[in-house]
């Protein structure tokens, strides 16, 4: 499945989604677990399976910013995505080895980087490594998030799994 329709597959099932236009090409989508850098021609698609699905609110126009939390919809013109990709740039800490590891019933895969220990991702956002084949990751503590780099672009974002009771 393409990117595009499997972000908006996998988005509908939660309470919260970001779109922020970042140019004429350009969007950031997130659902506050990931966020992802679509061309115009992906967000489109995305757009259009969002809403195909009757369970969501539809996705307008984007002129700036579109915020749907619990069907609810409104547009802000402040570039939300933006200052908290910025504030996430101090990225130093290169994932040199990726391991996995089943931790409870959640299937987690282990992230393991020399610098900095374990750094542990939900596995069902595994498809974004696999999308960008030949990416690097990167990130700037054990608890902050993983960033995704392919060609020294940064393409994705993902919030690390915290607090695991044997840790």
């Amino acid at each position: 499945m393409k990117l595009s329709k499997k972000l908006a597959q996998d988005f509908r099932t939660g309470r919260n989604l970001l779109v922020e236009r970042v140019d004429e090409e350009t969007f950031w989508v997130s659902d506050t677990h990931i966020v992802v850098k679509l061309g115009l021609d992906d967000f489109i698609e995305f757009r259009e399976k969002w809403n195909n699905y009757k369970s969501t609110v539809n996705i307008p126009e984007v002129s700036q910013g579109v915020k749907i939390v619990n069907g609810e919809l409104s547009k802000y013109d402040d570039s939300v995505m933006a200052h908290v990709i910025e504030n996430n740039l101090d990225y130093k800490l290169k994932i040199t080895e990726e391991v996995w590891a089943k931790l409870d019933k959640l299937g987690e895969r282990k992230l393991v980087s020399n610098d900095i220990g374990d750094v542990y991702m939900a596995q069902e956002f595994e498809y974004l490594i696999t999308e960008f084949e030949g990416c690097e990751l990167y990130t700037s503590g054990k608890f902050d998030a993983i960033h995704v780099l392919l060609d020294d672009d940064l393409k994705a974002l993902i919030m690390p799994v915290r607090g695991f009771e044997n840790e």
